[in-house]
């Protein structure tokens, strides 16, 4: 899964949190004209950031958007090669239950997005 800065920026991050966190992280591709960024990478600099004296509420924003994207993550199925029919099957239909429900993956970064855009504007 990728992220783009602006999508931190919803998760409720400051443009300078979400700039130092993505600054080390390799870019991934492009989404419109946002660099998108590996959501493990990210992980990996928030909980390296955590391990540093931060302020209170910098720790809590930080903490707050790692726990966001953790569940993000773990919503991922993830299908092995050479799976067998039953198991291509049983994937297909938790996909499809997810592609229902409308607080999925690809909703919920589309809204982060465009609260970090207006989050972004309003500074």
């Amino acid at each position: 899964m990728n992220i783009t800065r602006c999508q931190l920026i919803g998760l409720g991050l400051s443009t300078y949190q979400a700039t130092l966190l993505t600054k080390p992280c390799p870019v991934k591709g492009q989404s419109k004209r946002q660099n998108l960024y590996a959501s493990g990478d990210v992980i990996q600099q928030i909980a390296a950031r955590l391990q540093k004296r931060i302020r209170k509420d910098t720790k809590a924003t930080l903490q707050k958007a790692l726990d966001v994207l953790h569940e993000m993550a773990a919503n991922m199925v993830v299908v092995p090669f050479g799976a067998t029919e039953f198991q291509t099957a049983l994937a297909v239909k938790d996909l499809l239950k997810s592609l229902n429900n409308s607080t999925t993956e690809p909703h919920r970064l589309k809204a982060l997005e465009i609260v970090g855009k207006h989050a972004a504007h309003a500074r």
